[in-house]
């Protein structure tokens, strides 16, 4: 019964505070329309507000982070793992309670409105006297004017003190409400003093707050991500090399707040220093060679007869190198703070592998800052210019926490140098020697330097007693200083002793070229008789005949001084000299005397072949061959046109062509001697053009003014027609026309390229 009494009360208390709003709502659009007291004119307003309520705690955090260690001394291959420390603290958090919402306020009248205000009043749902809980002005200064029939809405936020007690705030699950008083001063019916309507909202306070940050997500620039809820630490490794030189910069940060810190691990590389030298050498044999001449190898004296022979001995060096080799040292230098392990060192000279005395044994500890030097030598093939390298090779290690460490390889190291033996360091063997002679004695020493050196000396042969053969000989020699080696030379002269006589001599060749010389690759003529004639008063005497030898040499020996004659006797067959000019020699002898080069040129003739007369050129059978090529030919010949004739030149129709040039030849006469020229030079260059003759051929055609020799060839013959049509010369027109008509009938003889062989005698 107690209950339904309490909810009667309740409903009673609801159904006046109804009643309650409804006035004041009446009485306020009453306000807002009617002007107010005195029906003053302004204007009127309208608003209404919205609220919602917050509640969170947010929760602040802290991040460090550190390493250790951080700094790194390392050799190229080597590594070192460095431990990172991620520290996070949690503080209490912060808490904070509000109610936030929106004050709109229409203008219902037709003048703008004047000092707008609005102040928002929080209550906090507990039963009065202890629901009053704060209130606070609303900023209006971003649209402090509303003109007729405006709306503008204002947003605002109220802060809830946290406070505990009796009555704590915020109130869980608490209905606050929220009154917006707007006022204005030209309000109607209240104009000049503050005056406007008074909306409220209510809204339930949530039941618990909301907790920001409360769990956060660190997230690292090495690739980790964490997860924390309280306060903390993580830690990690990482691994270094040289690959990370310099500094390494390493950042945590909290995802959500974006807070960072970082920490710095510095790599330091180091790479051992390796520098050597290269000092090149190598040894120099000198090679002597020694040459001996004579001015003379043969003599032939007289008894009682001497003869003064020069020699000349000549020295000469060159040489061999070997035993090229190359030394140094190789220095090996650690800059590094840290000590190094040395495993090996090698060195290298182009492929060519140095020995090398270490004077220590590996592996070998290197202290920092430290230097190791070694020295090294190689054999070499030659001089050629190499490179030398040296190799060491140091342990790696990898660096823990604790200081221990582990291998993990090797790395090696390179240094370098030139290998050049331009200013090598020389052994020079034999540089100097001695150099005697069996006739000249010591002649002294010679050096390299001064090679090649000769020596001259003159020594008198002869005189000997008794006609015969002697030789003599002498010899020079040398003997080098060092190894020992000796070498030697000799020169013989041949002496021929005889009673007082002189020799005449030459050869008979056969001249091919024709030109009076016995020119190199002109073959001599054996079996050709040749007489020597000597002068006895009036008188050419035959005091000897020699047939010549199979290179066409031959001699004579003569006892007593006179006036002498060489002639030839000429055989059978065909045959012209060639020289000598006179076709003998004259000789004034004297007894000790030679007489050289007395030689004979001939050549042998053969009748000549092929030619065609001007007939068959001007018969059927001659016609049938010519061409128009032959016919373009003959028009270049400059051919003598007669009087009233209207060619040559021939005409450009082949047939016309022949029957002109016919006619030219069968009516040629020697009236005019350039027509029978012409005539005979048509039928020889035909003869040419169809390979009956060829230009190279030489004939004889005995000397003249025209051909001194006796010797042309038809091309010769041929160029000189052409040349004796330019001109009035009968008389030579008369003589290259009856070469030409010598060549047609086969008159004139040929020159043969080789001797006529058997040489005949009648």
């Amino acid at each position: 019964m107690r209950k339904q009494l309490g909810l009667i009360l309740l409903g009673l208390i609801l159904l006046i505070l109804v009643i309650n709003a409804t006035y004041v709502f009446a009485v306020s659009v009453l306000t807002q329309t009617s002007g107010g007291p005195g029906g003053q004119a302004g204007t009127t307003l309208s608003a209404t507000v919205t609220a919602s309520a917050y509640w969170k705690i947010t929760y602040g955090w802290t991040i460090d982070k550190s390493v250790t260690p951080e700094t790194w001394h390392l050799f190229e291959g080597d590594s070192g793992t460095s431990q990172f420390t991620i520290t996070v603290t949690k503080d209490s958090g912060t808490e904070e309670a509000w109610v936030e919402g929106q004050v709109c306020v229409t203008n219902g009248g037709a003048v703008e409105t004047e000092n707008l205000a609005i102040k928002v009043v929080l209550k906090n749902g507990y039963a009065p006297p202890n629901d009053y809980l704060t209130e606070a002005p609303v900023d209006v200064s971003s649209h402090p004017v509303l003109a007729p029939g405006e709306i503008y809405c204002y947003s605002y936020r109220i802060n809830i003190p946290i406070t505990g007690g009796a009555y704590p705030q915020p109130h869980a699950d608490g209905t606050y409400k929220v009154t917006a008083e707007v006022t204005i001063t030209n309000h109607s019916g209240h104009l000049g003093e503050p005056f406007g309507p008074s909306p409220s909202e209510t809204t339930i306070f949530p039941s618990q707050p909301t907790r920001v940050n409360d769990v956060i997500h660190v997230d690292d620039t090495n690739g980790g991500s964490w997860t924390f809820s309280e306060s903390g630490s993580v830690t990690y490794e990482k691994t270094f090399t040289c690959a990370d030189k310099g500094e390494n910069v390493n950042t945590a940060t909290i995802r959500e707040t974006r807070q960072s810190d970082s920490a710095t691990v510095t790599v330091i590389c180091y790479a051992l220093e390796v520098t050597k030298t290269a000092e090149t050498s190598f040894t120099r044999t000198y090679i002597w060679t020694i040459d001996k001449k004579g001015d003379q190898t043969y003599l032939k004296l007289k008894t009682g007869e001497t003869f003064d022979v020069n020699y000349e001995i000549t020295v000469e060096a060159t040489y061999t190198d070997s035993d090229w080799a190359v030394t140094g040292t190789i220095t090996v230098y650690n800059p590094a703070p840290i000590p190094v392990t040395i495993n090996t060192i090698a060195d290298v000279v182009s492929g060519i592998e140095a020995k090398v005395d270490f004077g220590v044994t590996f592996p070998y500890t290197l202290e920092a800052e430290g230097t190791l030097t070694v020295t090294y030598s190689a054999s070499l093939p030659d001089a050629s210019t190499r490179i030398n390298t040296a190799r060491v090779t140091i342990q790696n290690y990898n660096y823990k926490l604790d200081g221990t460490k582990t291998e993990i390889g090797t790395t090696a190291f390179f240094g370098t140098a030139n290998v050049d033996f331009t200013s090598a360091t020389i052994t020079e063997v034999d540089e100097s020697i001695e150099v005697s002679d069996t006739y000249a004695d010591s002649l002294g020493t010679v050096a390299y330097g001064e090679a090649p050196k000769t020596f001259t000396y003159t020594r008198t042969i002869g005189p000997y007693s008794v006609p015969d053969t002697y030789t003599v000989e002498n010899t020079a020699s040398f003997v080098a200083y060092g190894t020992g080696a000796t070498g030697s030379d000799s020169w013989t002269v041949e002496v021929e002793v005889y009673q007082f006589q002189a020799t005449i001599s030459g050869v008979k060749f056969y001249d091919a070229d024709v030109d009076g010389v016995l020119d190199p690759g002109e073959v001599g003529i054996a079996g050709w008789k040749i007489q020597l004639l000597k002068k006895i008063g009036d008188t050419w005497t035959l005091v000897g005949e020699v047939e010549t030898d199979i290179a066409g040499g031959y001699s004579f020996t003569v006892d007593e001084a006179g006036t002498y004659r060489v002639v030839e006797v000429m055989p059978q067959g065909m045959w012209v000299q060639t020289a000598p000019v006179n076709g003998y020699y004259g000789i004034e002898v004297a007894l000790g005397g030679t007489y050289t080069d007395n030689n004979f040129g001939n050549v042998c003739l053969k009748p000549g072949t092929g030619g065609k007369t001007l007939g068959f050129w001007s018969n059927k059978n001659g016609q049938a061959l010519i061409t128009s090529d032959d016919v373009s030919a003959l028009n270049s010949l400059n051919l003598y046109q007669p009087s009233g004739w209207s060619y040559p030149s021939f005409s450009e129709t082949l047939t016309t062509a022949k029957t002109q040039i016919r006619n030219y030849l069968l009516s040629a006469t020697a009236a005019d001697m350039r027509w029978m020229l012409s005539a005979q030079l048509i039928a020889t260059k035909l003869n040419v053009l169809h390979s009956f003759l060829d230009n190279s051929t030489t004939v004889y055609v005995g000397p003249s003014l025209h051909v001194p020799s006796g010797f042309i060839t038809i091309g010769e013959i041929i160029e000189n027609a052409y040349n004796a049509l330019l001109y009035l010369d009968r008389g030579a027109q008369e003589y290259w026309k009856n070469l030409l008509d010598g060549l047609n009938n086969n008159r004139l003889p040929f020159l043969c390229p080789e001797p006529c062989l058997p040489i005949v005698y009648p």
